[in-house]
Order: structure tokens, then sequence, then C-alpha cells
């Protein structure tokens, strides 16, 4: 039946060494371990329930027309195709899908058509917490949940019987699971290659305590009067079979069970197909409220990473203006240094300027007391010729007067040793001697002016 722990059972099977289907349907919310289920032969039951007008949740019985239709014909043979598709050559798998319960007689021809020999493994599970689970995830009530239940494990333990089988339930799967899987191998005569140590690591992640979401007390199934017989005496009959083993004796009450069942959906089919038209009518309305609560999380999950990625920029953009600050305040150091250095380098032309005006102050004072020394010079220069002239008409004038030739010679000679030794007291004296070096340096300009 579904939500009766079938996904975990198949689960452990797969752990143990047993291959499972090729394209697996996704885990989702109802189901976040993963269904272990073949996506292919989901669509395939889908499509199988519609062309005999049921569904998955009927808890009607199969048409007892459609076995012999032609639509039963065309998905035989893709059965059979489908069934090389996932499990190809493969020596043990494991097929699950709880729709199975109500066609059992089906695929069994498909079985034997492939050449594979099936071992049934039957669970169960409260129909209490089935129910729960059921009005979670669909919407159902407790009554039609309790009917469905009955339909799947009915006719599963109607159409397996004198097959190779075994009985186990969710919550032995959960408190024993090693038990469950010796039971497993006696009962269908294999072994289970990953059944060790090694694997029971894998097999105990796997089966956590919150697997089990809906959990009720055996006993307040079996001891509510407000519950149908059906349902309390179909549930002590498997719970008794799981613990001490399957009674033969139990399969006259069974049958009856199933029969009761059977009568009873032609007088209550309407009603309750009334109360589903119903309640999908609630479920649809449900389904568009969910859509746009879903619509609505989008948006906010869309927008919550519109703004992670706004945020984003912005530290980027406070990152790269942190760098840019950094950058400019180097700069800044930089344009610092360069200014000291100009200041630095203005002082020192100053300073160039200021020692240059003053020796081209002292040059200047040198080139006038030169031109003075050049005057006196000249004047001296002049007296000499001045002399010679005289000397030369004194020779004239020789003839004259011997005495007053001698006389004026004396007297020129003596002006011109004077001369000379104002000319040599000047030549020997400091300040000729300091301005030398302005002399030379002023010859030098004058001859480069000319």
């Amino acid at each position: 039946m579904h939500r009766s722990g079938t996904s975990a059972l198949s689960g452990v099977l797969n752990i143990l060494g047993c291959d499972g289907p090729a394209t697996l349907m996704a885990p989702n919310e109802s189901n976040e371990k993963g269904y272990f289920e073949s996506s292919k032969l989901y669509r395939f039951h889908t499509d199988l329930f519609a062309s005999a007008g049921t569904h998955w949740d009927d808890w009607l019985p199969m048409p007892a027309t459609w076995s012999a239709s032609p639509p039963a014909r065309e998905f035989h043979q893709l059965a059979v195709e489908t069934m090389t598709d996932e499990f190809g050559q493969s020596r043990l798998f494991v097929l699950k899908d709880p729709r199975i319960c109500r066609l059992v007689p089906f695929w069994e021809d498909v079985f034997q058509e492939i050449g594979a020999t099936p071992g049934y493994v039957l669970t169960h599970r409260n129909p209490l917490e089935v129910a729960a689970s059921l009005g979670k995830r669909n919407g159902i009530t407790t009554g039609l949940s309790h009917l469905i239940w009955l339909r799947h494990v009915l006719d599963a333990e109607a159409n397996t019987r004198n097959r190779p089988r075994c009985f186990t339930s969710f919550a032995q799967l959960m408190s024993n699971w090693t038990g469950v899987a010796e039971k497993i191998q006696t009962a269908l005569d294999l072994s289970l290659p990953r059944f060790s140590l090694g694997a029971a690591t894998e097999v105990e992640a796997f089966l956590e305590s919150d697997l089990q979401h809906h959990k009720e007390v055996p006993g307040k199934m079996l001891q509510s009067p407000m519950l149908s017989t059906w349902v309390r005496d179909t549930y002590e009959i498997l719970e008794r079979w799981v613990s001490d083993g399957e009674n033969s004796e139990d399969h006259k009450r069974l049958d009856a069970l199933r029969g009761a069942v059977d009568r009873a959906a032609p007088n209550f089919a309407q009603v309750i197909k009334s109360g589903l038209d119903k309640a999908d009518a609630l479920t649809k309305e449900q389904a568009t409220i969910t859509a746009c609560i879903d619509d609505l999380r989008q948006d906010m999950a869309e927008r919550d990473e519109q703004v992670k990625r706004l945020e984003t920029q912005l530290e980027q953009a406070q990152f790269r203006v942190s760098e840019l600050d950094q950058a400019h305040a180097a700069l800044l150091a930089e344009h610092q240094q360069d200014v000291t250095e100009i200041q630095r380098l203005n002082k020192e032309i100053e300073r160039e300027r200021s020692a240059r005006s003053s020796a081209e102050a002292r040059s200047a004072e040198f080139d006038s007391r030169l031109q003075v020394q050049f005057r006196e010079l000249s004047d001296v220069t002049r007296l000499l010729a001045e002399s010679e002239k005289r000397e030369q008409e004194g020779a004239a004038l020789l003839s004259e007067t011997e005495t007053r030739k001698e006389a004026e010679k004396a007297e020129i000679q003596e002006i011109a040793n004077q001369l000379r030794d104002e000319i040599a007291a000047l030549h020997n004296s400091r300040s000729w001697r300091i301005t030398w070096p302005l002399r030379r340096f002023t010859d030098g300009i004058r001859s480069l002016r000319k």
C-alpha cells in the first residue's frame, strides 16, 4: 500500500545488493530519501490505470474485463520492453510500485515472458499512520484511506498466495532490519550479496529515526471500536503473520473480508465518488492557492537572490573605493614628497641666485676700481709721452742751454721715478694681488663680449 514504507524497504534491499531500475524517480518533499522506483514504470502504471478507468487511490477492484481487452495486451508488450530497459540482464533486482498490489496477475504474465522468477515481499503499515500520511500529502480522509489500504493489502495477499513470499511491516523494518533481511533470504530462498557488517552502517544511516513521520501504537488500531472491523481484522492477521509466520487458517477470513469489500463497492461507490468530486474541487482550489504561494515564494527567492547580488556588488564597490582611497593616499604622499623636493630645490636656486648677485656686485666693484686705476695709468702714460716729447723738444733746445736741459731732464727723471715707484707700489700692493683673479675673469668676459 502507498505510504507503507515500501521505499524504505526497497532502499534497504538496494543497499544489500539488489539492483534498482535504470531510471530512478527523483526524491521530493514527500519522500526525501527517494522512492527507489522506476520513473518509466510509474508513468506506465499511470497510463495503464487510465486505460482501465481507475487510478492509484481507487478502492474499487480492477475491472474484470480489462485483462482480456486489446489495451491489456498492448500494455503487456510495453511492460516487457520497459523491464528490459530498466533491469537489463540483472540476476537480482527489486521491482517496487504500490500499484502492483492490484496488478499481480498482469505482472506474473510479464515475469513469465521475460524469464524472471518473482519472490514477493509484502509489507504493511498501521492503517492509522497510512491515513495520517495520505491526509497530509493528498488531503484524503481517514475512512477513504482505510478503504484504499484494504484494497491494496487484500488484493496483494490473495493474488500472491501459494507463491514464494514473506510478510513484514514498516515498524519491524525500522526496529529490526537485520531480522527482516534474514526473513527475506529464508522465505525466498536467496542470498543478499551485501548482507554484511560492511553494509550495516549504510543501512543504519539510511533508516534514520526521522524517516518515520507518523507513529501510532498498534493497540490503538486493534482496540478502537470506531474503526471498521474489516480494517482491524485484516491488520490483526497481518501483524500476527509478521511476528509468527503465515497461517493458512486465516485465508478464509481474509477471503471473506475481501469479498465483503468487493460487494460493498457498488453500494458506496457513487456516494464516495460524489465526496471525492468535492474533495477534488477543494484539492484543485488548494492546488491553485499552493501554486500562488509557490509563485510568491519564488518571487521572494528571486528578490532575495537579487538582494544578495546587489549586496555582493555593493561589497565589491566598497572594496574598490577602499582600493582607490589607498591609491589616492599613496599619490598624495608621493605628491607631498615632490612638493617638498621642489621647495628644497627652490631654496637652493635662491641661494645660488643670491650668491651670483653678490659675486656680480663684487665684480662690478672691482671693475670700477680697475677703471680708476686704468685711468691713473693712462694719465701716467700720457705724462710719459709728454715727457718724451719734452725730451725731444729739450734735445732741440739742448744746444741753447746745457744747464737748462740737464735740469729739466733731471726733473723729468725724478717725476718718472716717482711714477714708477707709485706703479711698483701699486703692483706690489695687497689689493692688486687680491684683484688679480678678478682681472683675469674680467679680461675673459671682455674677450667673450668682443
